[in-house]
């Protein structure tokens, strides 16, 4: 298939350690306080901004979140005013369980758009983001079941959704096909 995880490139790991130390350090936040806040050890935290581990998507998200910094923000302008997103040119972030995969494709003031494969048979369980973050989902193939709170949608193929993200949220595969979405983010105050 062709996917570039972040396990297969250095610089990737490298580039987003620098900018969480850069982020941390100039909230004057200590890694033991990021630690503190994200639940997560200080020697994770190190070996991260390092470039020595290779976080998680789900890492990352809990980093940015106590750093009050959308996700892209990890990631350095490609250096032009058009990118241009194909298929197999870009490199996804997993989960834990190599069951979630986004790609980050693009960042911008206060939006991110990201393209995301949810693996067949699988769920995804995200805690609420930042408050009041509008979240709008396009599926482009297969058939997505979202669990927002205590309600559910099924979300076909070429649908889209969209809800204000102030809860958690469940992604849900009941397929034997992967499920591929474009995810766009959009912040209320960042």
């Amino acid at each position: 298939m062709g996917i570039i995880t972040m396990s297969s490139n250095n610089n990737i790991v490298n580039n987003i350690g620098e900018q969480i130390k850069q982020l941390r350090q100039s909230k004057k936040i200590s890694v033991e306080k990021l630690s503190e806040l994200s639940g997560l050890s200080s020697l994770t935290i190190t070996k991260i901004e390092n470039g020595k581990s290779n976080p998680t998507i789900n890492t990352l998200w809990k980093l940015t979140k106590c750093l009050e910094a959308p996700l892209m923000s990890l990631f350095k302008n490609r250096g032009s005013n058009v990118v241009f997103s194909t298929e197999n040119h870009g490199y996804f972030l997993e989960d834990e369980n190599h069951k979630w995969e986004v790609e980050p494709i693009v960042g911008q003031f206060d939006f991110e758009v990201y393209k995301v494969r949810l693996k067949a048979n699988s769920k995804y369980y995200l805690d609420s983001q930042t408050s009041n973050t509008l979240e709008v989902i396009t599926v482009l193939s297969g058939t997505l079941n979202l669990r927002v709170e205590h309600d559910s949608y099924i979300v076909h193929e070429h649908n889209t959704i969209y809800f204000i993200n102030n809860n958690s949220h469940e992604y849900i595969n009941d397929t034997n096909e992967d499920i591929l979405m474009n995810i766009v983010v959009k912040y209320e105050n960042l």
